[in-house]
């Protein structure tokens, strides 16, 4: 019996295989939807891409932020540190020498109105030196207008020589009146600056200690 079902069975007929190509496209198939599915999920989604970015810029902002910020509350406590030093510098040179700032006052003012008045008789110098110059020139113009016209016997006098002269005469008359006004305030300037350093001068004498103690 046992013989019987082996010949039975080696009588059976062999499973079919598939052909070798159709299993080689199988396997390329299948790889190609693998690979498919990798791509897939290596591709990420623009939305994400772009909020990611985003939140990249909003950490790199955020760190920029803080970091200001301490930079800020440093530069804030070296600030109270140098005007609590400077304030406490400050109440002890008042104590130093506060009373001889005090006592000094009058020869600093005296001073400077000094030097205001020293700058006024300048600026007047200037100025009567200006119309002094205008003067010279205008008086000098009229004289060769004049003399030309004596030399030359056959130019006639006529209407723009006139002009001419009474332009010139015009100008050397109020070159004068501004020589005179600034003759007038050199002077004034100059007395009340001689005033002003014979004050300042007699402080100086009489405060000296002060004023050293002052400085």
């Amino acid at each position: 019996m046992d013989a019987a079902l082996k010949r039975s069975r080696s009588e059976e007929p062999a499973e079919l295989q598939p052909p070798a190509r159709e299993v080689e496209e199988k396997e390329e198939e299948e790889e190609e939807r693998m690979e498919q599915g990798l791509q897939e999920e290596e591709e990420v989604d623009p939305r994400i891409q772009v909020g990611r970015g985003e939140l990249e810029k909003l950490n790199q902002s955020t760190d920029d932020i803080n970091r200001q910020e301490t930079e800020l509350e440093d530069a804030r406590q070296k600030f109270r540190s140098v005007l609590v030093e400077a304030t406490v510098k400050l109440d002890e040179l008042v104590k130093k020498i506060g009373k001889a700032v005090e006592d000094s006052k009058p020869y600093w003012e005296a001073r400077r109105v000094a030097r205001q008045a020293q700058l006024e008789a300048q600026k007047a110098t200037q100025d009567f030196q200006r119309a002094t110059e205008v003067l010279r020139a205008a008086k000098e113009t009229i004289s060769l207008a004049e003399q030309r016209l004596l030399e030359d016997d056959k130019r006639q006098f006529d209407s723009a020589w006139q002009e001419m002269l009474n332009h010139a005469t015009q100008r050397v008359m109020e070159a004068e009146q501004t020589k005179t006004r600034s003759e007038l305030v050199h002077k004034e300037t100059a007395a009340r600056y001689n005033a002003a350093m014979g004050r300042m001068r007699q402080l100086e004498k009489k405060l000296k200690r002060a004023i050293n103690k002052s400085k």
